[in-house]
C-alpha cells in the first residue's frame, strides 16, 4: 500500500481544492519558511484521527480551516482525502484503491469517510492498527519530533515500538476490553441492588401469594366438601325415601304370617342350638390337633431349607477363591518378568550417564576458558575507547550544543512576541456576567423542583395508603358477600323445607287461599314461641295443626268454606273459647299449654295434655290419666290411658319449630348483613373515587418535576459551558504570564552559556588525537574471541540437555521397579491367603452333608398325618358353618315377628312423613348442589372418560365434563351432580365428618381473614422477572470470566511481540548506527521486569565515545540517533511510507549525505515524503513539489519531475 494522492480544500493555508501527486518513492516538498509545506504533515496526521490541536499546532480543532486573509474570507469547512493505491487490506481485499476522507465545520463537528462512506473515527483507527500508520505513528516524523522522540521519557519511547510490533491495536483492545468490564462491573452492580429490591418485594408477595393461593384452596376445598356433604345428604335422603316405600308396600302382607310361624320358630331355634354346642367341642379337639402338627412341619421345612441354602454357598465360595488364586498367580508371574527386564535398563541408563557427565565437565572447562579470554579483551577495548574518544567526544558535545543554544535563542525571543499579543486579546467580564445570571435562574429552578418534588411524595404517600385501606376493603367486603351467598342460599334450602313440610306447595289450596284473600294469612308455626327442648312434643301433639291459618273469627270464612279446597285446611280463630275442658287438678305436672306462647287461643286443642320430663315419670302418672288426657315428653313420646304415639327423626332440623327458629335468625342475619355490604359500598367507591384524583394530581405533579428537570439540566449544561470557558481563560491568561516570565529568564541564561560553549569548544578541538591502528586490532581480536565462546557454550549445552535426558530416564526405570517389587510382595502374600481360605470352605462342606436325610424322612411322616387331620377340621367347620346359618335365619325371623301391631301402625304413618320430607330435603340439596361450580380436574376428566353411566343423570354430568377435555382442566368449571360426587367418595365418607371438615375450613379462612387475591399473579410476574434479572447476572459473570481471559491472551501476545520486536529492532539498530556515524553502536534497553509496562531506552555510543546516556549527546548526534531507531524500527515493520518534516535540519554536510544514502537505498521498497531546505536531500528526490505563496496566506504547488526535468535540459 502506498499514498498515491492528498486532496485539501480549506484546510489551513490550502483554501482552493488542491491535489498532491505522489507518482514515486522519493518525493521531496521544498519552499520558503511560512509558505506551508508543514501542513501538508498536519494534513495527514488530521485524516488519520488527530484530536489534539496542539499536536496540530493549533489552539483549537476548527484552527485547522482556513481563516481568511488580506483579500480572502474565512472558509466554512476544511476536507483533507487521502487516496491509497496497491492498498490489499484484510478488511478491502477487492479493492485496488482505498479513500480515507475527514471534515470539519465551524461547529467543530467532524466527519469521516471511508471509500465515501460515512464512518466513526474508530473505523479509521483500526484501519491502520498494525501499519505502522496512525496520528501518534512512527511513520510520520515532523519538526521537533526527532528531538521529543530522541529525550522521550521510557514510557512514551515504548509506544513507537508497540506502534512497529503491531500490539498497539491489542492495548486498544485491551483498553477497550477492560473499558466493558468496568461498565459490566457496574451494570452488575446496579442488576445486583435490583435484584436486592426485587428480592424484598418478592419475599412480601411470596408471603400474600402464599395466603392468597391458600385461601383459593380453601374455599375450592370448602365448596367441593360442602357439595360432597349435599351429596351425602341427597343420598341419605333417598335411601330413606326407597326404604319407606318399600316398608310401606311389604309389610302389611308379611305381618299375619309372621305372627303364626313365630311359635314354630322358637321350637326348632332351640334344637339348633343344642346340635351346634355339640359340633363345636368336636371342633375344638381337632383343631389343637392340627395347630401343633402344622408348627412341627414348619420347623422341619425351615431346617431343611437353611441347609440346602448353606450347602450351595459353600461350593460357590469354592470356586470363587480358586478362580482368583489362579489370576493372582498369574499376575505375579508377568511382574517378575518385567523386574528382570528393569534391571537390565537400568544398568545400561548407569554406564551412559558416567559417559555424558565426563564429557559435560570437560566442555564446561572449555567455555570457562573462551569466556575468560573475551573479558580481558572487553577490559582492553573499554580503556582503548575511554583514552581515544574523549577530546572528539567533547568537541562534538560543544559544536552541537553551540548550534543548539543560538537556536533556542532565536525560538525565545520569537515565543515571547507571540505571548504577549495573545495575552492582550483575552477577555472574561462579559463570560463573568453571563454566569451570574444562569447561577441565579439555576436557584430558582431548583427551589420550584424542591417544592414539586415534596409535593409528589405526598400524593404519592396518600396514593399508598388509599390502596392499601381500599385492598383491605375490598377484602372484607368479599368475605361478607360470601357470607350473605352462603346464608341467602341457606335460608331458600330452609324456606323450600318449610312450604313443603306446611303443604304451601300444593296448587288447589294456594289458589284457594288467593281467591279469599288468605295467601299473606300467617301460619301458627310462623307466630308459635315453644320453650327450648319441647318442639319435638309439641309438633306431636299439634300434628297438622302446624300448618293452620290464623283468622280473627271462623264466622267471616263460613261462606267461603262452602266450597271447601283440595288437600288440608286448618283455621284458628284469635277470639278465646270459654267452654274448655279443665286439667285434672290431681296430677303433680305442668301442663303443655305453658310451654307455648301464641296470638292464637290454643286452650282447647292442648286441653288435658301435660308434659313429663321422660317416658319413666309419664308412665307412672299413665294410671291416672281422665279419658281426655294425655302425656307427652320432650323426647317425643304421648300417650294415654291405652294408646302411646312415638315420632322419632333422625335429622334435628326436621323439625318444623326448630327450622321456623332457624329461618327467623337467618333472616335476621342477611338484613344486618345486606346493610353492611351496602355501606362497604359506598365506602369503597368513595375511597376510589378519591385514589382516581389524587393518582390524576400525582401524575400531574410528576410531569411538571420532570420539566423542571430537564430545563434544570439545560442551564447547568450552559452553566458548565460557561464555567469551562472562564476556567479556560483564566488558566490561558496565568499560563501565558509564566511562559512570559520564563522566556525572560531562558533569553538570559541562555546568553550566559553560549559565550562559555563557545570556549569550551576551542579546547577540545585541540586535545583531537588518532588512534585508528590499535582500533583496527582489537576489532579483529574482538571477532575471534566471539565465535570461540558462541561454539564452546553451544557444544556446553547440548551436552548437559543429552546427559540430563538420561538421568531422567534412569530415575524412571528405578521408580518402576520399586513399584514392581512392592507389587509382587502384596500378590504373594494375597496367594497365601486364598489357600488357606479354600482349605476351610473345604472342610465345612464337608461337614454339611449327613444331617439332612434324617430331616427329610421326619418331614414326611408328619405331612402324611397332617393331611388326615386337614380333612377331619374341614368335615368338622362345614358341619358348624351349616348350624350356623340355620340359627342366624330363625333369628332373624324371630325379631321380625316380634313387633307390636300399634308400633307397626306408628311407624307406617311416620314412614309417610319422613318420605315426604326426606324427598324434599333430597330435591333442595339437588338445587344447592346446582349452584355450586367446581373446577375440572384431571382426576375428574378421567372420571367421566373411564366410568360407565348407570344412570341418565351421571350420563348427562359425564358428557358436559368430556366437552371441556381438550382445554386446560384448571381452566374449566362444571355443576358436580350427587351421582358424580359420590362415586369419588370413599366407602367410609359420613356426614358428621364431613362437616367437621368444612367447620375447620372455615375456621381456617376465618383466621386468614383479608387476603390479597392479586397477590399471585404479580408475585408470578415479578418472579418471571427476578428469574430474568438471575439469567442477566449470570451473563455478566459469564462475560466478565471471558474478557478476563482475553485480557490475559492479549497480555501473553503483547510479551511475545514486543520482546521480539525488541530484540530485532536492537539488531537493526547495530546496523543502522554505524552507517550514520560511519562507526559507533546503540541499543534500546528496558527499564523495569514487566513486559507489559517497562519503558524503553536508547543507550547510544558515537565513534570514539565512552557508553553515554542520549541526554549527553549533542543535537545532531540525537537526531541521527532518532533517524537510525525510526529506520530499525521501519526495517522490523515498515509503514506504507514514511514523511519526514526538515528532519536533516540539525545535520552538516558530511551527515547529510549520510542520511540520504540510508534513504535512497530504503526507498527501494519503501515510499518516503520529505520536506527539506538542504540541497544535499533534494538531490535524491525523484519529484519536487514546491509549495509558494503568491498570494499571501494562501499556499498553491507546483510539480515538477527531476527525470523530466534533466531529460529537457539535454
Amino acid at each position: 500500500m502506498r499514498l498515491s494522492k492528498i486532496k485539501l480544500n480549506g484546510f489551513k493555508s490550502f483554501v482552493e481544492p488542491t491535489t498532491l501527486h505522489f507518482p514515486s518513492n522519493r518525493v521531496g516538498v521544498v519552499g520558503p519558511n511560512g509558505c506551508g509545506k508543514s501542513n501538508v504533515i498536519d494534513a495527514v496526521r488530521w485524516v488519520m484521527g488527530e484530536i489534539s490541536a496542539k499536536n496540530l499546532r493549533g489552539g483549537a480543532m476548527i484552527d485547522v480551516i482556513f481563516n481568511g486573509s488580506g483579500t480572502r474570507k474565512p472558509a466554512d469547512e476544511a476536507a483533507v482525502e487521502l487516496i491509497f493505491s496497491h492498498a490489499n487490506l484484510p478488511q478491502f481485499p477487492d479493492l485496488s484503491e482505498i479513500s480515507v476522507k475527514r471534515e470539519i465545520n465551524r461547529n467543530a463537528q467532524s466527519t469521516y469517510y471511508l471509500n465515501g462512506i460515512k464512518c466513526r473515527r474508530k473505523d479509521i483507527m483500526d484501519l491502520f492498527l498494525g501499519t505502522g500508520l496512525g496520528p501518534k505513528s512512527y511513520a510520520i516524523i515532523e519538526q521537533g519530533m526527532i528531538s521529543r522522540m530522541i529525550e522521550a521519557k521510557p514510557e512514551e519511547l515504548r509506544l513507537f515500538l508497540e506502534e512497529a510490533a503491531g500490539i498497539a491495536k491489542y492495548k486498544e483492545r485491551r483498553k477497550e476490553t477492560e473499558q466493558k468490564m468496568q461498565q459490566t462491573r457496574d451494570n452488575l452492580a446496579r442488576l445486583n441492588e435490583l435484584q436486592q429490591e426485587l428480592q424484598k418485594q418478592l419475599d412480601k408477595l411470596q408471603k400474600q401469594a402464599k395466603e392468597a393461593e391458600r385461601f383459593q384452596q380453601l374455599k375450592v376445598t370448602e365448596q367441593r366438601l360442602k357439595a360432597e356433604l349435599l351429596a351425602m345428604k341427597w343420598l341419605a335422603q333417598d335411601t330413606i325415601v326407597q326404604e319407606k316405600q318399600h316398608f310401606i308396600q311389604q309389610y302389611a302382607e308379611k305381618l299375619q304370617d309372621d305372627l303364626l310361624a313365630l311359635d314354630q320358630l322358637e321350637d326348632e331355634h332351640q334344637q339348633q342350638r343344642e346340635r351346634r354346642q355339640q359340633a363345636q367341642q368336636h371342633l375344638e379337639v381337632v383343631q389343637e390337633k392340627y395347630h401343633h402338627l402344622q408348627r412341627e412341619i414348619s420347623r422341619l421345612e425351615q431346617a431343611i431349607e437353611h441347609g440346602n441354602e448353606r450347602h450351595e454357598q459353600l461350593r460357590w465360595d469354592i470356586e470363587q477363591a480358586e478362580e482368583t488364586r489362579a489370576k493372582t498367580q498369574q499376575e505375579l508371574q508377568q511382574d517378575e518378568e518385567q523386574v528382570d527386564d528393569l534391571i537390565k535398563k537400568i544398568e545400561n541408563s548407569s554406564r551412559q550417564l558416567s559417559q555424558y557427565q565426563a564429557a559435560e565437565e570437560q566442555a564446561e572447562s572449555v567455555l570457562q576458558q573462551a569466556e575468560t579470554a573475551w573479558q580481558i579483551w572487553q577490559q582492553q577495548w573499554d580503556a582503548f575507547n575511554e583514552r581515544a574518544q574523549e577530546p572528539t567526544r567533547r568537541a562534538e558535545v560543544q559544536r552541537t550544543h553551540l548550534q543548539h543554544l543560538e537556536q533556542r535563542l532565536e525560538q525565545h525571543r520569537q515565543r515571547l512576541q507571540k505571548v504577549e499579543a495573545e495575552r492582550q486579546q483575552i477577555d472574561t467580564a462579559g463570560v463573568q456576567t453571563a454566569l451570574a445570571a444562569l447561577e441565579a435562574e439555576i436557584g430558582e429552578i431548583q427551589h420550584a423542583q424542591h417544592a414539586a418534588e415534596q409535593a409528589l411524595l405526598n400524593y404519592q404517600n396518600e396514593v399508598n395508603v388509599l390502596r392499601e385501606n381500599i385492598q383491605t376493603q375490598s377484602a372484607k367486603h368479599h368475605h361478607d358477600n360470601t357470607q350473605v351467598q352462603r346464608l341467602t342460599g341457606l335460608l331458600s334450602s330452609l324456606e323450600a323445607l318449610q312450604n313443603a313440610a306446611l303443604d304451601r306447595q300444593n296448587s288447589d289450596l294456594s289458589a284457594w287461599l288467593s281467591v279469599n284473600r288468605l295467601d299473606n294469612a300467617p301460619r301458627l308455626t310462623q307466630r308459635l314461641q315453644v320453650a327450648t327442648g319441647w318442639e319435638r312434643a309439641v309438633e306431636l301433639v299439634l300434628g297438622d295443626r302446624l300448618q293452620a291459618l290464623c283468622v280473627q273469627t271462623l264466622e267471616e270464612w263460613q261462606n267461603a268454606l262452602n266450597t271447601p279446597p283440595q288437600g288440608d285446611l286448618v283455621l284458628l280463630s284469635a277470639q278465646n273459647n270459654p267452654a274448655l275442658l279443665p286439667n285434672s287438678a290431681t296430677l303433680p305436672l305442668t301442663p303443655l299449654s305453658d310451654k307455648i306462647k301464641s296470638p292464637v287461643e290454643l286452650t282447647d286443642v292442648l286441653a288435658g295434655v301435660w308434659t313429663a320430663a321422660d317416658l319413666a315419670e309419664a308412665q307412672r302418672y299413665r294410671s291416672q290419666l281422665a279419658a281426655h288426657e294425655s302425656i307427652v315428653t320432650a323426647q317425643g313420646i304421648w300417650l294415654g290411658r291405652n294408646w302411646l304415639h312415638s315420632r322419632q327423626v333422625v335429622d334435628p332440623k326436621a323439625s318444623i319449630l326448630a327450622r321456623e327458629r332457624e329461618i327467623n335468625q337467618l333472616a335476621q342475619q342477611l338484613t344486618q348483613l345486606d346493610q353492611q355490604v351496602l355501606t362497604q359500598t359506598q365506602a369503597l367507591e368513595q375511597q376510589r373515587g378519591q385514589l382516581r384524583d389524587n393518582e390524576a394530581l400525582r401524575d400531574e405533579t410528576q410531569r411538571q418535576v420532570n420539566e423542571l428537570q430537564q430545563q434544570l439540566s439545560q442551564i447547568r449544561s450552559q452553566h458548565g459551558g460557561r464555567q469551562a470557558r472562564l476556567e479556560h481563560l483564566h488558566a490561558q491568561s496565568q499560563r501565558l504570564h509564566e511562559e512570559k516570565e520564563e522566556l525572560l529568564q531562558y533569553i538570559a541564561e541562555e546568553g550566559e552559556e553560549l559565550m562559555h560553549t563557545r570556549d569550551t569548544l576551542h579546547l577540545a578541538l585541540a586535545e583531537m588525537e588518532q588512534f585508528a591502528d590499535e582500533r583496527d586490532q582489537l576489532t579483529q581480536q574482538r571477532q575471534q574471541l566471539q565465535e570461540a565462546v558462541l561454539q564452546a557454550r553451544q557444544q556446553h549445552q547440548q551436552i548437559k540437555g543429552e546427559c540430563h535426558q538420561i538421568d531422567v530416564q534412569l530415575q524412571t526405570f528405578k521408580t518402576e521397579q520399586i513399584r514392581v517389587d512392592q507389587a509382587i510382595s502384596r500378590l504373594e502374600t494375597r496367594i497365601e491367603e486364598l489357600t488357606d481360605q479354600l482349605h476351610d470352605l473345604q472342610h465345612t462342606l464337608r461337614r454339611q452333608v449327613d444331617p439332612l436325610g434324617t430331616l427329610t424322612q421326619e418331614l414326611e411322616n408328619y405331612q402324611e398325618q397332617h393331611a388326615q387331620l386337614e380333612e377331619q377340621l374341614t368335615q368338622a367347620r362345614q358341619t358348624i358353618t351349616h348350624l350356623d346359618q340355620h340359627i342366624e335365619e330363625y333369628e332373624i325371623k324371630r325379631r321380625q315377628l316380634s313387633a307390636n301391631t300399634l308400633e307397626l301402625r306408628n311407624q307406617l304413618e311416620q314412614a309417610k312423613m319422613e318420605a315426604q320430607s326426606s324427598e324434599v330435603r333430597r330435591q333442595t340439596f339437588a338445587e344447592q348442589l346446582a349452584e355450586i361450580r367446581l373446577p375440572l380436574t384431571e382426576e375428574t376428566t378421567d372420571l367421566a372418560k373411564n366410568t360407565e353411566p348407570q344412570s341418565p343423570e351421571l350420563t348427562t354430568e359425564l358428557g358436559e365434563i368430556l366437552e371441556n377435555i381438550s382445554v386446560e382442566p384448571k381452566e374449566q368449571f362444571y355443576t358436580p351432580s350427587a351421582i358424580v360426587l359420590l362415586s369419588q367418595l370413599p366407602e367410609h365418607a359420613d356426614e358428621e365428618s364431613w362437616q367437621a371438615q368444612i367447620d375447620a375450613v372455615a375456621r381456617k379462612l376465618d383466621r386468614i381473614g383479608s387476603v390479597n387475591l392479586a397477590a399471585l399473579n404479580e408475585f408470578s410476574e415479578q418472579e418471571a422477572r427476578k428469574h430474568y434479572l438471575d439469567t442477566q447476572s449470570a451473563d455478566l459473570e459469564s462475560a466478565l470470566d471471558m474478557l478476563t481471559n482475553a485480557i490475559n491472551k492479549i497480555d501473553r501476545e503483547t510479551r511475545q511481540r514486543f520482546k521480539a520486536t525488541l530484540e530485532t529492532v536492537n539488531q537493526n539498530m547495530q546496523l543502522m548506527f554505524p552507517r550514520l556515524f560511519g562507526g559507533g553502536e546503540a541499543r534500546l534497553e528496558l527499564v523495569g521486569d514487566d513486559l507489559l509496562k517497562a519503558g524503553v531506552t536508547i543507550m547510544a555510543r558515537p565513534p570514539g565515545k565512552r557508553n553515554s546516556t542520549i541526554h549527553l549527546l549533542s543535537g545532531g548526534e540525537k537526531a541521527l540517533t532518532a533517524i537510525a531507531l525510526v529506520f530499525g524500527i521501519f526495517e522490523l515493520n515498515p509503514a506504507p511510507f514514511c514523511m519526514l518534516d526538515e528532519v536533516d535540519a540539525p545535520l552538516d554536510d558530511t551527515n547529510v549525505g549520510r542520511f540520504c544514502a540510508l534513504v535512497s537505498s530504503m526507498s527501494e521498497r519503501l515510499q518516503f515524503i520529505f520536506i527539506t531546505h538542504n540541497k544535499i536531500t533534494m538531490e535524491i528526490a525523484d519529484q519536487l513539489i514546491g509549495v509558494t505563496q503568491q498570494e499571501l496566506g494562501v499556499s498553491r504547488p507546483v510539480s515538477v519531475d527531476i527525470a523530466t526535468a534533466v531529460d529537457m535540459v539535454a
